[in-house]
Formats: C-alpha cells, structure tokens, sequence
C-alpha cells in the first residue's frame, strides 16, 4: 500500500504501508521534513524520487517562517471555478460577443423562457414570474460578460456591480417580492435562474466585502443562503422531473462550488471582524469540499494546512474529529503572521480595485462601480451628470488633451 505523497500517513510506512503494530518496532522518520515514516532505509531509498518534492516544502515550512507564508498563498487567488474547461471556453465565447456588440452599439436584448412562458424587455410579464424579472436579466447580461474577477485578477464581472445591486434590491424590495423570487427559483425548470442569481450575489457579496463595506455584505450574503434553498430544490427537482440522482452530478457539484465560494467570502468577513469562532463551522465544510472533489494540494485553500498544521493524514474522520482547539490552530495561523489577516488578504490592494468615483464636479460619490460616465477625450475625469461635465469644462479642457 503506497502513501500519498502529499499527505504522508505518519501512523504507515511511506512505501510499503507497514503499520508499527504490524512491524512491533516504531518506524523511521525522515530527518529532513520530519513527516514522513519507513520502516527501513530501503523502503525510504525507493520513494525518495516520490517524496522529494514535497520532503522540500515540509522542511521549508519547519526550518523557514517564508516555506509557511508560500503555502498560506496556495490558491487564494485559484477559488475552484464551477464550470469545466469546455463551459470556460463557451462562456467566454458568449462574453467576448457581447462585448463585442457593446462597442458596436448593437442593442443586446435579453429574451427568458420560463415555466409560465417567455419574458421579453418591455412586454408585460406572464403570471407567476416575479414582476420586476427585467432586473435579473440586466445582471444576468453583464453576469456573463465576465471573466470571473477571481480569474483575471481585475474587475471582471464586478464591473456589473450597479445592475447586481438593482437586482438585489428587486429581490428584497419587501418580504412579499422575497418570498416570490424564492418561491419561483425553486422550480427545476427555473434552476439556471437560481444558478445565476446565486452567483450575481456572490459577486455583489465579494464587491461589497473587498470595498470593507463589511455589514452589507453579510446582508446579501444572508439573501443567498435563501438562495441556495431554493437552488437545491430546484435540483432536486430537476432529478425526479427528468435525469435521476445520476443525472445531475454536474448541477450538484456546481451548486456545491457556489456554496465554497460563498462560504469562502463569510469565511474571509468573519476573519476581517474579529468572529473567529464563527469560522470553525466553515472551516471544517470548504475542508470537506476539498476533500470530496478531491481539489489538487496545490490549490486547496484550507485542507492542506491540517497536515501542514496540525501533522495529520486529512481524511473524511480526521476532519470531523477535529477539536475546537485544533480548528482555532488552522483558523488563527495566517492571523499570527507578519502582517495578520489584512496582509493575506490584500485589504488595501482589493479596496483599490472595487473603489467608487467621485465627479471631478461636485465631489458626489457614485453608488456602484461604473454609474458615472468618463470624459470620453480624455477616459479620465469623471462625471455624475451632463450638466457637472458642461460646468467643469472650461477648467478641465485646459488639461483633457494632455492626459
């Protein structure tokens, strides 16, 4: 029986598996990572090609404060995206196209079909849709002009912040127009609404997180979790209407890298507010996602710091045999490092992305990244109106060219 060479199982021989119960002699540890175990020098001899890359990270983590800061990194910008290679792809194909149609000036129109039939801009909405539908649409289309920010390292699909935050204001409006979103993304022939709409709040949620306007963030991070509700009965709708349990592998496991995702960005609020003990619960559910999807160790977020940690093989019970204690260990670790959690975070680095113009006129702040417009010459002064860009001109012009 052969050892993962990630994950060493120090109760085992690396090579052959030999148990000390089964050798009646304790086993050898390697001298260099002290994590790996044999039950002989041969047996260390024929898995050194195996062990060696990773022998170099543990001993880096045990001898070199800098080997842990490397493997507190891992993946923290690599969040599993839900979509395979060929969705990537697709999705991408559907983003540039609108983009495309965007500088043309190609109006794009937004036509839904749902259970009680299509829903087209301007047209009165069938019964049983949700009155104020159109503002789904308008964030589904900005939505997927991605790319994901998490991916591209920039704005991304943020830069569709104001029609997120009209949407979420639709949703919320009051409890009735809640309970009927919720209610009507809860059908399986609507589950592609549910999936979108999880993932717009998301976006929102992240937004509103990195921009450190912490208290509405958890706010929509809150209309999610009702989200999610409906999303998996939707699935599991879905399944009895028409696929089976084995037919909607892929809608579970996309519903299930939405909910890590979403569990990451409360995970990352409750460490930037000081609610440690809140994280405990998360922690150990994005370890289980990790695990069960079986994420590489080189872009796991969490998992990987139980053997980094704590020095234990992460399985299925070790994990649900972790105490609070031990939680609070992994939980607190990037929090004593040089800088704490803002510093692994890039608190001040994410505030500048997500940042709000002011018009160059009246100083007004704008409510979502993008709702003023840009000097069109120059793409640099900003504005909140026509009539602040006309009162500033004769100052600005003075410098438009230039820039």
């Amino acid at each position: 029986m052969m050892a993962d060479a990630h994950h060493p199982d120090s109760t085992r021989c690396g090579s052959c598996g030999a148990s000390e119960s089964e050798l009646q002699s304790p086993l050898l540890q390697c001298t260099k990572c002290k994590l790996a175990k044999y039950c002989s020098r041969a047996c260390q001899k024929k898995e050194w090609k195996s062990h060696k890359p990773m022998c170099e990270i543990w001993a880096n983590m045990n001898d070199n404060p800098e080997g842990l800061r490397e493997l507190m990194s891992m993946g923290q910008n690599k969040a599993p995206d839900p979509d395979d290679e060929a969705r990537k792809e697709q999705l991408k194909a559907t983003a540039k196209s609108m983009r495309e149609m965007g500088r043309s000036d190609t109006p794009i129109l937004c036509v839904s079909h749902t259970k009680y039939g299509p829903v087209f801009p301007g047209q009165p909405t069938p019964e049983g849709v949700p009155g104020n539908f159109g503002l789904k649409q308008a964030a589904v289309l900005e939505y997927l002009k991605g790319p994901s920010a998490v991916d591209s390292g920039k704005r991304g699909n943020m830069k569709g912040e104001l029609a997120y935050m009209r949407f979420y204001e639709g949703i919320t409006i009051d409890d009735e127009s809640r309970a009927e979103w919720l209610k009507f993304l809860s059908d399986a022939e609507h589950k592609v609404d549910a999936e979108h709409t999880v993932g717009i709040l998301g976006t929102l949620a992240t937004i509103y997180r990195q921009r450190g306007s912490l208290k509405q963030c958890e706010e929509v991070l809150n209309v999610q979790d009702d989200v999610f509700v409906s999303y998996k009965k939707s699935i599991e709708g879905e399944a009895k209407m028409f696929y089976g349990e084995s037919g909607v592998e892929k809608s579970i496991w996309c519903c299930d890298t939405l909910r890590m995702k979403s569990n990451n960005i409360r995970f990352n609020l409750y460490m930037q507010t000081g609610r440690y003990e809140e994280c405990m619960a998360l922690y150990r559910e994005m370890m289980h996602y990790e695990l069960k999807y079986d994420i590489p160790y080189e872009e796991q977020l969490f998992l990987f710091m139980v053997p980094t940690v704590l020095k234990k093989r992460p399985t299925r019970a070790v994990i649900d045999s972790l105490t609070d204690k031990e939680l609070m260990r992994l939980i607190m670790k990037p929090v004593e490092m040089e800088g704490g959690i803002n510093a692994r975070l890039n608190v001040d680095g994410e505030k500048q992305k997500v940042a709000l113009s002011n018009c160059a006129m009246c100083n007004k702040v704008e409510d979502a990244m993008r709702q003023f417009k840009s000097c069109p010459r120059c793409d640099s002064a900003v504005y909140c109106s026509r009539e602040c860009q006309k009162r500033d001109w004769k100052k600005h012009k003075k410098v438009c060219n230039s820039r």
